[in-house]
């Protein structure tokens, strides 16, 4: 593999505002340059960041940063292998069909991710 020159390294933005950090994640697993997109995702989550994914039989709930971002690509992972997506009133839905489940963020003063809930959807719940 080429050694990269230092100046060949081009500096990650971290601080993107919700719609921008929801196509970043609606990006993230089809992406030509994975790895790149795991650094701008992991660095642009605050230390202190939440994770819940309500879609399973319990409510499951992670403070620590690492098992957040490990627990979060695989949910993607999974729902982007079995639904289609798109961002809809601040949401990144996956959608097959009827009902599908639902991303939301929150993102502190600094455009860093904050909170990370992923939820059930139905296109016929209001």
């Amino acid at each position: 593999m080429p050694e990269k020159e230092e100046s060949d390294f081009t500096p990650l933005c971290l601080e993107h505002n919700v719609g921008d950090w929801l196509a970043i994640l609606q990006m993230w697993n089809v992406s030509d340059d994975e790895y790149e997109t795991d650094n701008i995702v992991w660095g642009g989550m605050e230390p202190d960041c939440l994770y819940e994914d309500r879609t399973s039989n319990s409510i499951i709930k992670l403070q620590d940063k690492n098992e957040i971002f490990l627990a979060f690509k695989e949910k993607l992972q999974e729902l982007n292998r079995q639904n289609d997506n798109r961002i809809e009133d601040n949401k990144l839905i996956f959608d097959n069909g009827n009902s599908g489940s639902a991303i939301t963020i929150e993102v502190s003063e600094r455009q860093r991710i904050n909170k990370i809930v992923v939820e059930a959807y139905s296109k016929y719940l209001c």
